[in-house]
This record gives structure tokens, sequence and C-alpha cells, in this order.
């Protein structure tokens, strides 16, 4: 009875422990997400251009990722979607720059690499974000080791939510050139640039385009959190406010509210589900 009695309070134990640990999980979960949230809400306000090209690439990034990286797909949507982090204190002309892919000169690198390391040093200090951190720090690598950082890094040592990133990033710069069908070979024909098998994932699971269907004009005060918007908000002078492809969150809602209180922009948006675009765009990768 007394061994019993003592493997009882020893369950006990090791149960109230795991509880405390569950709790303590729970609480961080909470805290990171909330830390996320926050750091993409300052992000849309700052650079809605930027912003707003990130969140349009992230269906694409979700998709590739979970056949690249399974349960740790998140990392590579987070590397998407901060990436404007990085970029805050680096000057416009120079960003614009390099999303052209043009080459820098060596001052020009110093300073982008310089503010770089400052904008993934922020995240690094972030419990759990340390790897979102080192990625952004690779998302300009070359798999074959070229490329900035340059060091000695080079092929599968590269993060592969960098070489996601790097391949979707990429691929959106050269949809604004050249007919969707031969980006990829054109990628293909880059050597050295892209790791070969995060191409192969591209070309088999394509960009998907969403329906005129799936569109609806509504009030502002209708809009979901988690819809996407189709179509690019501007103000009365002009200036954008969110872009298209921007997911709805709470306090973006709550801002485009007031705009629309005070006469700045319209009272409806085209939106839709973003939900429900997701899965019928699984779908159509599945039967693909």
């Amino acid at each position: 009875m007394a061994r019993v009695k003592a493997s009882v309070k020893v369950k006990a134990y090791h149960e109230e422990i795991r509880k405390q640990q569950r709790e303590k999980d729970e609480l961080l979960n909470k805290t990171l997400k909330g830390t996320i949230r926050i750091l993409v809400e300052i992000l849309a306000s700052i650079n809605p251009a930027g912003f707003s090209q990130c969140s349009r690439l992230v269906p694409l990034t979700r998709r590739m990722a979970q056949y690249l990286m399974e349960a740790d797909a998140w990392q590579a949507e987070l590397v998407v979607m901060l990436s404007p982090i990085v970029e805050i204190t680096i000057p416009k002309a120079l960003v614009h720059k390099m999303r052209r892919a043009e080459s820098l000169d060596e001052d020009e690198e110093k300073t982008y690499l310089y503010r770089t390391r400052q904008g993934a040093k922020l995240l690094a200090d972030i419990p759990h974000l340390e790897s979102i951190a080192r990625a952004l720090s690779y998302r300009n690598k070359n798999f074959d080791g070229s490329g900035i950082p340059r060091d000695a890094l080079t092929g599968t040592d590269i993060p592969m939510a960098a070489r996601i990133s790097r391949v979707v990033f990429d691929y959106d710069r050269l949809l604004q050139q050249h007919p969707e069908e031969d980006i990829v070979a054109l990628m293909h024909q880059a050597e050295g640039v892209y790791d070969v098998n995060v191409l192969a994932v591209l070309r088999d699971v394509r960009r998907i385009d969403v329906p005129d269907s799936f569109f609806h004009e509504l009030r502002i005060e209708d809009l979901v959190p988690g819809m996407i918007l189709g179509a690019d908000v501007v103000d009365v002078r002009g200036r954008m406010i969110v872009g298209k492809g921007t997911e709805l969150t709470p306090l973006m809602k709550l801002r485009l509210q007031h705009l629309a209180g005070t006469g700045a922009i319209g009272n409806s948006l085209r939106a839709y589900d973003g939900a429900h675009i997701g899965k019928a765009a699984e779908r159509k990768a599945v039967q693909s």
C-alpha cells in the first residue's frame, strides 16, 4: 500500500509538471503569435506596397513549403511575410535596386549588409524566431555560395526557408517581365542561383489564379479578418493605404473603418475569402 500511495503521488507530481509546461507553452505560443501580429501590422503601415507583395506571395510560399519543409512550413511563410523588416532602414533606391536583381557597388553592398543584419537581429532577439532571422539573412544567397552575404555557406547548408523565399521573390519579379509559362525555364538557365529541387516544386505547384467569381464588393464594416483584398486601397490623395492581395487583420479593419468614416477612402472594397481560395488552390495543385 505504501508503494502504491508513493506511485500515485509521483504520478500526480508528473501530471502537475506536464500541466505547468503545457500552460507555459501555450502562453509562449500566444505571446509569439501576438508579437508577430504586431510586427505585421507595423510593416503594413510603414510599407504598404512591400507588405502587399509579401502578403500576395504567402499562399504560393505555403504550398511550396508544405512539400519541402512539412511541419516547418510556417518558417518559410514568416520569412516572406517579415522580409520588409530588414529593409526598413535601407534607402529606398537601394531596396529597388536589389529587387531588380541589379549589381551593387562595394559601398552599397556594405550598407545593405549592415542594415540587413540590424533588421535580422531585431527578430533574432525574439524567442523562437532565431531561425527566421537566419533565413532572412540568407534570402539573397545563391545556391552555389555566391551572392550576399559573401561567406562559405553553400548548397543545402543554406536554410530551406531562404532558398524558397529566393525562388518565390524572383519568380514574382520575372512574372512582370515574361510570360508565366517561360519563367521556370528561365530560372533553370540561371545556373547555380537556385536550388533545382525548389524550382521543381515551383513548376508543379505553379501560381493559382483567383477566379472573378470569388470577388465580392463588400462594405468595410462587413469585411472579416482573414479576407484577401482584391484591389489596392488608395485615399483621396492617391496614396496607397493597403495593397492588393493583403490579408485583412482586425487592426487593419479598424484603420480602414476610421479612414472611411473621415471620407479619406470609399465605404466598400473588393475582397474574397482567403480560406476558400486556399482550399481551392490545394485541390487544383493535387489534381495537377
